[in-house]
């Protein structure tokens, strides 16, 4: 069998074809783009807590800083704690965006709450710990931007 040379018009629907999938594949990546671009981001507010040992005796410390994305202080963040329904302690952010109180506290399973109010929308963060007499608690809070993508996908054609 021998090998024909393609027609003209044969030619033309390969280079046509050619063309329309390289147009779709940008309509693609100009979409991803425009998406990137367009998307809000959303915030997240993480919360971490942590404890150590201290002397038995003395009232219990609870303390923490609350930061905005960038690690600005973030002030009026408000941390409670509550125990059997009842509210035990609240405790509020200065300008530094820093608490610190000595309590005492008992034994127990206990809801934390951290509210913070940043660029106009609230925040809050709800958990639960055992708490323990004769321990600091470290409460801190911070707000990290989330974007739609984490990267921006690249193709070559």
């Amino acid at each position: 069998m021998r090998h024909q040379e393609p027609t003209p018009a044969r030619s033309a629907r390969r280079r046509l074809v050619r063309s329309l999938a390289a147009a779709l594949a940008s309509c693609v990546v100009l979409g991803f783009v425009a998406v990137y671009v367009v998307a809000p981001t959303r915030t997240a507010f993480a919360v971490t807590m942590q404890s150590t040992r201290r002397a038995p005796t003395g009232p219990e410390l609870v303390y923490g800083r609350v930061t905005g994305p960038t690690g600005q202080p973030i002030a009026r963040a408000r941390l409670s704690l509550s125990s059997g329904g009842r509210t035990v302690a609240s405790l509020t952010t200065g300008a530094a965006g820093t608490y610190r109180r000595r309590l005492r506290l008992r034994r127990g399973d206990y809801t934390l709450v951290l509210r913070a109010r940043f660029a106009g929308h609230a925040f809050t963060h709800r958990m639960r710990a055992v708490l323990e007499p004769g321990r600091s608690y470290r409460v801190s809070g911070r707000l990290l931007p989330r974007r739609v993508f984490t990267f921006l996908p690249v193709a070559s054609y």
